[in-house]
């Protein structure tokens, strides 16, 4: 049987239906969808537009809502400018709070969320202030 022909047969859609609810069945899917699991987080956040020439654009500041190795999820985005550029940029963002003070990423932006004001971002580049990591210990 062709696999084209698998949504046709009941039981292919029963045995479907039921993966589909199942806890594992989600788990699956989003570590494919987003590369590695994020955590909820509530971090503050420093932020610097970068543009690809180098030019610094803007800052601000926003706040951390969820990390995984490779990004994370930016909201409550506000900037001087209070717009994104149109060109191509990078995101310089220095964690605040959290224990995580002292470690800077810079980022690429993957995906806009407007409905949190925020941006999700990739991690390019992360840098470690070993003086902030000392004075918070």
């Amino acid at each position: 049987m062709a696999a084209k022909d698998l949504a046709h047969v009941p039981s292919g859609r029963s045995i479907f239906g039921a993966a589909a609810r199942s806890k594992e069945f989600f788990d699956h899917l989003e570590a494919h969808y987003r590369e590695c699991r994020r955590k909820q987080v509530d971090i503050d956040a420093a932020l610097t537009i970068v543009l690809d020439d180098g030019e610094t654009y803007d800052k601000g500041e926003a706040k951390v809502k969820d990390v995984s190795p490779t990004g994370a999820l930016l909201a409550a985005v506000k900037l001087h400018k209070d717009a994104f550029p149109t060109k191509p940029f990078s995101i310089v963002m220095k964690m605040l709070s959290g224990g995580y003070e002292g470690i800077t990423f810079r980022c690429k932006p993957v995906r806009f969320v407007p409905d949190q004001h925020g941006i999700g971002v990739r991690f390019d580049e992360v840098y470690v202030d070993t003086e902030a990591s000392k004075r918070k210990s």
